[in-house]
């Protein structure tokens, strides 16, 4: 099991410091947000010093590198990379955001592989298999040429409660490329977190109103998708906006 991180105040790393040294959760996932103070990286390299043995994915979204001239994009991505392997941290997960931009999770893959600085990472990419139709199937075009990098390690799966499309998904994803490690996000289905998504619906995020319902359904479908994960090797990637 790996948790999933957003920390969008600076003062918030000490306070997740402690709550991580005081667990037994030692792999997480440092989320990448929209707040211009908030360097992932930053965070990533002080939650490692207070606790040596973190295994640390570092989320890039490559909107956030987004500048006018696709150069100036790839310099600020590399800069990233490049800290994140001077720090030691040799996870990254490689996504576009929404919006995407031109300099997109794909174009950030093709310029790790030809500035030879994938030798040094264990590279991740995500999947959404709970799109509609029309997207799934450009969202599966993109999976394919994802997958053509020999790079690349895993997948990380979007969130969604619908395991006849999650099982759809996992199949294609390992029909392409048996050896991909896959994980799976899952939110925590507490009260905060369901408060959490309804305020602020996150892109590509489908969960059914019974799931928003209340804490006892959302617990519930919840366990059903950790039986699936289960059954499907899938980690769990625990999405817990407030700890």
């Amino acid at each position: 099991m790996r948790l999933d991180v957003t920390i969008r105040k600076k003062e918030e790393i000490e306070t997740v410091a402690d709550f991580l040294s005081a667990s037994v959760v030692r792999s997480i996932n440092v989320t990448h947000t929209h707040d211009d103070d908030i360097d992932p990286l930053e965070v990533a390299v002080r939650l490692k010093g207070r606790i040596p043995d973190l295994d640390i994915m570092l989320h890039l979204a490559t909107k956030y590198f987004c500048a006018q001239s696709m150069d100036d994009c790839r310099m600020g991505f590399q800069k990233q990379v490049k800290g994140a392997i001077r720090a030691g941290i040799q996870k990254v997960l490689v996504v576009s955001g929404h919006p995407k931009i031109h300099f997109d999770s794909l174009e950030a893959l093709q310029f790790l592989q030809q500035e030879h600085l994938a030798t040094n990472l264990e590279v991740y990419c995500a999947y959404n298999p709970y799109f509609d139709p029309a997207r799934l199937r450009v969202e599966h075009e993109r999976l394919e040429r994802k997958l053509t990098f020999p790079f690349l390690k895993g997948i990380c799966l979007q969130i969604g409660m619908d395991t006849s499309k999650l099982k759809k998904g996992v199949d294609q994803v390992r029909a392409l490329r048996p050896d991909i490690a896959l994980f799976g996000s899952v939110p925590v289905p507490s009260e905060a977190t369901l408060n959490r998504l309804k305020l602020a619906t996150l892109y590509g995020v489908f969960l059914p109103n019974s799931y928003l319902l209340s804490v006892e359904s959302a617990k519930e479908m919840t366990k059903d998708l950790l039986a699936a994960f289960k059954q499907y090797r899938i980690e769990p990637l625990v999405f817990a906006p407030h700890i």
